[in-house]
């Protein structure tokens, strides 16, 4: 199983503007994207960047099974948009999608255990989407979330570290 963070807050909305909701964060927060029915615009065709706060969830104790997910689009079809997962003021990954399609698109972003360990307070998560380009037909974004494991699953016991089948713990489960 799995636990999803998604907008519940707007900190910073920039020039960018919603089509079909009250607030930036509302018009993204589905659990299965909606496309044209509300969704998010760039407001400045050169580079415009908003901020939204996600919903808390459990420390799922395990590095493994952090998603990023954006659904976007550009009409143009040439811009750039950068995603970034901060925790507090820091940023704890980050990612880019050049060019943005001119249809919506899910992109996903898979952690590594690096960034995901350095996560340590999960209830303060909060997104940017960082839009540049596009020219008069600038970023669109219908759906967000951020996937986590379930907050205390325990391992596997067959399965070691790496993700890859181990014998030898298939004995220690069974001794």
């Amino acid at each position: 199983m799995a636990q999803f963070a998604r907008p519940d807050s707007t900190i910073n909305l920039g020039l960018w503007g919603e089509t079909g909701a009250a607030t930036l964060y509302e018009a993204i927060d589905e659990i299965s994207a909606n496309d044209f029915t509300d969704y998010i615009t760039a407001g400045d065709p050169v580079q415009d960047i908003c901020d939204l706060g996600l919903s808390a969830v459990s420390d799922p104790s395990s590095s493994a099974g952090h998603i990023i997910r954006v659904k976007a689009m550009a009409p143009s079809g040439f811009a750039l948009l950068t995603v970034t997962l901060f925790e507090g003021a820091s940023a704890r990954a980050s990612f880019a999608v050049n060019p943005v399609t001119s249809i919506f698109t899910v992109y996903d972003y898979t952690l590594s255990g690096a960034e995901a360990d350095s996560i340590t307070n999960y209830s303060n998560l909060a997104i940017q989407f960082d839009a540049v380009g596009g020219g008069v037909d600038p970023v669109s974004i219908t759906w967000h979330e951020v996937e986590f494991p379930d907050a205390g699953s325990p391992p596997d016991p067959v399965i070691g570290s790496a993700g890859q089948f181990d014998p030898d713990l298939i004995l220690e489960a069974w001794f």
